[in-house]
């Protein structure tokens, strides 16, 4: 039996989500027959046959589980295997300088947790991932919020409060607005700055060999600190950070996320692995992602739907209010088609956000009866979409 004061603590988080009528998560076990934009596998590899047998084969060799962190005997030949491709696809100094983590979560909450401290100010871009914000409450550093993509705000507020850590997001998750990286790298540089950059959304998505943002904007050994969820491009499980050799043996020793976890089991890393060589050698699914995603906008924007800053492939509404986003899952989950409802915490408060993952192997004919439908819903609904002024795409 749960005490009293804990069930206290529940009510007024369960009676707001009694209150949402289709709870907007009621997400099918069986996609087949939908267009399945609810999630982050977009170039459709974690059940590529290729990284399967991958998989399958390192688990007959050395089991399902991992059994201990990287630092005390967890670490294998596979794990190695897959620092030496994330090397060569980042641009990185080698092998070494990579650092295994078990999800994107735990390599952002770690390393700020890490390289932070309460004397040091960290400046966050507002729309950063949760987990950057985690790692910089955990330091107990002073959080300075940034204006997203407004470089102008970070300049000032260095001038106030001194040099830090800088984390921002390459793609943002929710809305699909990419940072302009040469501006942070220029301020970094000049006032001494640290520049984290989480290329969760745009590693293996873009750039040479899939090399993410970084890559593409040629600012690979310009940007000392990069992470990584390897859940989305690679369409796998782990993560993990990206810096120079020195730091990232610091990194390995200081890591409460790295040492105080199992390390990424041998099977997934194997996979993983696969999965990036493929990416590599077909540079055409990320291409053909972007592509769809651009014709995906074009539609809706054509009929005045706002799709906000998306410029990758995320593409997204906004709503006032949570009952929005519920009534488009419910509609268009009849229509077969699926995305991802977000209500705060992870949008603003009295709002709610419809994100479509675009994917390869979508196609052009299923973008435009998503955008009919789409459009279609949001007229029989009475529902605007509606970014913030700064923010919106029309």
């Amino acid at each position: 039996m749960l005490p009293v004061w804990f069930e206290k603590h529940k009510i007024p988080t369960m009676g707001r989500l009694a209150a949402l009528n289709p709870f907007p998560f009621d997400q099918p076990e069986d996609c087949d027959g939908f267009i399945a934009c609810h999630h982050n596998d977009y170039l459709r590899l974690s059940s590529h046959p290729e990284v399967t047998l991958a998989r399958n084969k390192a688990t007959e060799l050395t089991g399902s589980g991992a059994m201990a962190s990287v630092v005390y005997g967890g670490f294998s030949g596979f794990h190695g295997d897959f620092q030496r491709k994330i090397a060569e696809s980042a641009q990185a100094e080698g092998p070494e300088s990579i650092v295994l983590t078990t999800c994107g979560w735990t390599a952002n909450v770690g390393l700020i947790e890490a390289i932070a401290s309460p004397d040091i100010p960290v400046y966050l871009d507002i729309y950063a991932h949760a987990s950057l914000w985690d790692g910089a409450r955990f330091a107990g550093s002073r959080i300075i919020p940034l204006r997203h993509n407004d470089i102008a705000s970070l300049r000032q507020f260095v001038k106030t409060f001194g040099p830090g850590i800088v984390a921002v997001d390459s793609y943002y998750s929710t809305n699909g607005s990419v940072a302009n990286l040469h501006e942070y790298v220029d301020i970094c540089e000049e006032t001494g700055c640290l520049l984290v950059v989480d290329e969760a959304h745009s590693f293996g998505l873009c750039g040479e060999k899939g090399g993410g943002l970084a890559v593409e904007q040629g600012l690979a050994s310009r940007i000392p600190l990069r992470t990584v969820s390897i859940a989305k491009g690679l369409g796998g499980h782990g993560g993990f950070i990206i810096a120079d050799i020195q730091t990232a043996h610091y990194l390995t020793y200081r890591l409460r996320s790295v040492i105080f976890s199992s390390a990424p089991t041998p099977a997934t890393s194997a996979g993983n692995c696969k999965a990036l060589e493929i990416l590599m050698r077909e540079p055409e699914r990320a291409i053909t992602m972007h592509a769809r995603a651009a014709l995906l906008r074009k539609l809706l924007n054509e009929k005045g739907v706002d799709t906000g800053p998306s410029k990758c492939q995320i593409v997204s509404l906004m709503f006032k209010g949570v009952e929005s986003v519920c009534q488009l899952y419910s509609e268009l989950k009849k229509r077969k088609i699926l995305f991802s409802a977000f209500l705060p915490p992870a949008v603003p408060e009295n709002t709610s956000l419809a994100r479509f993952s675009i994917y390869f192997g979508i196609t052009e004919e299923e973008i435009e009866y998503m955008a009919e439908q789409i459009i279609d819903s949001l007229k029989m609904l009475n529902i605007t979409s509606q970014f913030p002024k700064g923010l919106r795409s029309l």
